[in-house]
């Protein structure tokens, strides 16, 4: 072997040490057994799937609200107006505060849900009472009524956010934190068991508030 051909042998043999040195570990892959398993598996919503700003933006699937709608929900933590926008933005009006919110697509699914979410950012603007906003909206089906009730009767779900629904499978919550974030959680889902309205729902009366669909103003 000639020096030449050596040099060049101990030059790329250090090149891969270095590359393999420094390589990043792989990815965790996580893998959820089930809906209902997870609590709060509807609310704390990572910005782990989003769509790209630029250009058109895709219309989200399952999709609570149409062009037009309005819906508001009723809790012991108060009341909020969600209204339809646009296909990516929703307007809010609570207390007395009104804005409308971008969200983010979902690309893929994520804990049974489509839809679009807002994950909120590390800007609180408290020039106005709620500083940031974490949102979901989707529809969404469970395999069975055993699986929804254990969901709902989650402690986020039944304690902080406490959701209230209607007979036709609406459901909703907010929750507001008096910090220095100002944040406020919504929740807004239709839900079915097997495509069906749930006997959940249908069966029993929702006494901690209302959820409905109202006239944009009022």
């Amino acid at each position: 072997m000639s020096t030449e051909t050596g040099q060049l042998d101990s030059f790329f043999g250090r090149l891969k040490f270095r590359i393999k040195q420094n390589a990043r570990p792989p990815k965790k892959r996580f893998k959820f057994s089930g809906l209902g398993t997870l609590t709060i598996a509807l609310t704390l919503l990572p910005a782990l799937a989003c769509n790209s700003n630029q250009g058109p933006i895709t219309p989200p699937k399952d999709a609570v609200l149409a062009p037009g709608q309005s819906i508001r929900i009723t809790n012991a933590n108060g009341s909020v107006l969600v209204a339809w926008d646009d296909v990516a933005s929703r307007h809010f009006t609570y207390k007395d505060t009104q804005w409308t919110e971008p969200m983010i697509v979902r690309e893929y699914i994520w804990y049974g849900a489509w839809g679009i979410y807002s994950a909120g950012d590390n800007y609180f603007d408290r020039t106005r009472e709620v500083g940031r906003l974490m949102y979901g909206e989707s529809c969404v089906d469970f395999d069975s009524e055993e699986e929804l009730k254990k969901y709902m009767d989650g402690e986020w779900n039944k304690n902080q956010v406490q959701y209230v629904w209607n007979e036709d499978g609406l459901v909703g919550g907010l929750h507001f934190q008096q910090d220095r974030r100002g944040q406020l959680v919504v929740d807004l889902w239709e839900i079915t068991v097997q495509g069906q309205v749930p006997e959940l729902f249908t069966d029993s009366e929702c006494a901690g508030g209302t959820i409905e669909f109202v006239a944009r103003g009022e």
